[in-house]
């Protein structure tokens, strides 16, 4: 199977949807997923979907455990939070499938449904119960004395200061919450070697909304920032996929029948320290785009040749397609 991958830009020109179809055709590409794409269908065999996701950015408070009764305190009178933030882009993905296939079904994950994301955004609340202040214990305590609704009384009437309790609950947790209002991932289902292919497609998130800190993750990864692009956001939002996906700090290898591929806005190095030192990388000129197979995934470089840093973007070498060109090379492989 050959895969290509693409922050290509610019598809509105009918012209460079010409080419983007012929290169495909005349390189036996079978699945080409596209970033910052076109708004409609770029040919037949086409799958156009928002770079937005879907999918709830409500963390809805479990009063059924500790933390739940410390964040239900903590943000009385709500029985839940939103993210802040942009869910996504106004751009599309344009997924190319071979013609022989049926369109592949975009689905989106769902991170507010997963056991690991929900960890993660309980984890400021559960260190709170654990610290050294009786003061958030005994808040749980009443909680769990009381009938509905809540009982109307605030952290600091336990001697804990309004700053303390912002620090320690709302403040962080607020912050990962909003970090899953960021674009997501989304993914199609196809077949290899006669099973199932899970592919998360993704142009992952830019900017300084957060960062490894607030997020828990600076006591275990250091990043130069010339591995990344722009702000913070970029590396805390793939190590929040890498956790949707079951890995943790010192995990070795992407799961079984799983790829990613896209713009990642992160180098390979942070690319393999987050999905997986075993894992397969191959990144694109500009080292910020990937297509990640685990370790019993071969991918084997194609094409390489056909693009170049030149004029200022990266541009196809091959006369016939002189149109392809972006700030972003192309990832071509064959698994």
């Amino acid at each position: 199977m050959r895969i290509i991958t693409w922050n290509c830009h610019d598809l509105n020109s009918q012209p460079k949807r010409t080419q983007l179809l012929a290169y495909v055709a005349a390189k036996n590409i079978d699945y080409a997923f596209v970033q910052e794409g076109y708004n409609g269908n770029v040919g037949t065999q086409c799958v156009t979907t928002s770079e937005k996701h879907t999918q709830s950015n409500d963390f809805t408070f479990d009063s059924t455990t500790n933390e739940g009764k410390i964040l239900l305190a903590a943000f009385r009178p709500s029985a839940k939070i939103s993210g802040v933030g942009g869910m996504g882009t106004n751009k599309n993905y344009n997924i190319l499938h071979p013609p022989t296939t049926a369109a592949p079904t975009v689905t989106e994950p769902d991170y507010m449904a997963n056991a690991a994301i929900q960890d993660h955004l309980n984890k400021p609340a559960k260190a709170a119960y654990k610290m050294p202040l009786p003061a958030y214990q005994i808040n749980v305590k009443l909680y769990a004395l009381a009938t509905s609704p809540p009982p109307p009384y605030k952290f600091k009437q336990f001697g804990i200061a309004s700053q303390s309790m912002g620090v320690d609950i709302k403040g962080p947790t607020q912050d990962r919450v909003s970090l899953c209002s960021h674009r997501r991932p989304k993914s199609v289902s196809v077949t290899y070697n006669g099973n199932p292919l899970m592919i998360y497609f993704w142009h992952a998130p830019i900017g300084g909304d957060t960062n490894l800190a607030s997020q828990g993750f600076a006591a275990q990864y250091t990043f130069n920032p010339n591995q990344y692009s722009g702000g913070q956001l970029a590396p805390a939002a793939n190590l929040l996929f890498s956790r949707y996906l079951g890995l943790v700090f010192g995990s070795t290898d992407m799961p079984a029948d799983t790829l990613l591929v896209g713009d990642l806005n992160v180098k390979q190095t942070v690319a393999k320290t987050i999905y997986g030192s075993n894992s397969n990388v191959e990144s694109s000129l500009d080292d910020l785009c990937h297509v990640i197979s685990p370790s019993g995934i071969v991918q084997t470089r194609q094409l390489q040749g056909d693009f170049a840093y030149q004029h200022g973007q990266y541009e196809c070498t091959v006369a016939t397609y002189n149109l392809l060109s972006s700030d972003h090379a192309p990832v071509i492989v064959d698994i």
